[in-house]
């Protein structure tokens, strides 16, 4: 009778030890979980603020000329984001041009000629721009992150109403219709959006362009 008592001491004993031991693995498993979801993020914040970083430094070395008015032979030279501004206008300019030519289309197709003529002479200007500003949103909507779209509204707080605006009409273009319009779609970039070449314009998009999703999202959208 005691070496049965005895061995059912043991048996409890060994139990204990064995969920002790269980629960130990598991607080250790828990941990390096952490530690891998904290690498996971540095690494991806180090990239992420590295694209913006790329990103500032191409609206910086961005520099145009255009003739003065009344001084032909005498240049303005206009830098960095102060640039939009000129591309916004030369795109009115192309958008009016088209609606004189062509008074009978429809928006969309007003919306994609005046673009793509505007495009033929600043594509060398903006291209690269428009390059990494895709390639920041699809980074930041590939990763494992949870919170997307408060690294998205990091970017969407960079672009000015000009940048909003030839956003805006880039993504209705050839240059951004198949992927970009639907990152701007999914992830609100347009939220802030206040230029128009016409207001009617904005029915171009879904409504998700113009507000923000939730903050902790897996994706951001």
């Amino acid at each position: 009778m005691y070496a049965i008592l005895l061995q059912k001491s043991e048996l409890a004993l060994q139990r204990k030890e064995l969920e002790l031991t269980r629960h130990e693995v598991r607080g250790q498993k828990e941990q390096l979980e952490a530690q891998n979801t904290t690498l996971k993020k540095q690494n991806f914040e180090n990239t992420f603020f590295s694209l913006i970083d790329l990103y500032i430094s191409i609206v910086d070395a961005l520099e145009i000329r255009s003739p003065q008015l009344g001084s032909p032979h005498r240049d303005i030279t206009t830098k960095g984001r102060e640039c939009f501004s000129n591309f916004f206008f030369d795109l009115k300019r192309e958008y009016e041009g088209e609606r004189k030519r062509v008074p009978d289309a429809d928006d969309l197709a007003l919306c994609i000629s005046a673009y793509e003529r505007f495009a033929k002479y600043r594509q060398s200007d903006i291209g690269h721009y428009f390059s990494t500003l895709y390639k920041i949103i699809q980074f930041v909507d590939a990763s494992e992150i949870e919170e997307k779209q408060i690294y998205i509204n990091i970017l969407k707080a960079q672009l000015s109403s000009y940048e909003l605006s030839l956003l805006f009409y880039n993504c209705l273009s050839n240059y951004g219709l198949k992927h970009f319009k639907l990152y701007v779609e999914k992830c609100g970039l347009l939220e802030h959006l206040s230029l128009l070449l016409a207001p009617g314009h904005k029915g171009l998009y879904r409504e998700s362009a113009f507000r923000s999703p939730p903050l902790v999202s897996h994706d951001c959208g």
